[in-house]
């Protein structure tokens, strides 16, 4: 069952992960709530991904460009909460 008009079948989600796991940014235009484009990206630690860091705004104030800057900011981002989160060797 699809979220929204735009949540891809299987096929095209396959592709998309795909996608994510080269580029580390996972995008999407309406396809968990109508209306929004979503750029996301993982936080990794020593032990695997821990949390994810994503920013969502409206596709009628998120053109191209606003798209290119999230995707060119985000994983620094994600990568300064990893390092604060610590390696996890020590977590509990």
């Amino acid at each position: 069952a699809s979220i929204t008009p735009a949540t891809p079948a299987e096929e095209r989600l396959r592709l998309d992960l795909a996608e994510i796991v080269t580029t580390g940014l996972a995008r999407s235009e309406g396809e968990a709530l109508s209306g929004t484009v979503t750029v996301g990206a993982p936080v990794m630690r020593d032990d695997g991904i821990v949390a994810a860091i994503g920013v969502v705004g409206p596709v009628s104030r998120c053109g191209l460009a606003w798209r290119a800057r999230v995707a060119r900011l985000l994983p620094s981002a994600a990568l300064e909460v990893a390092r604060r989160l610590g390696s996890g060797r020590d977590a509990t």
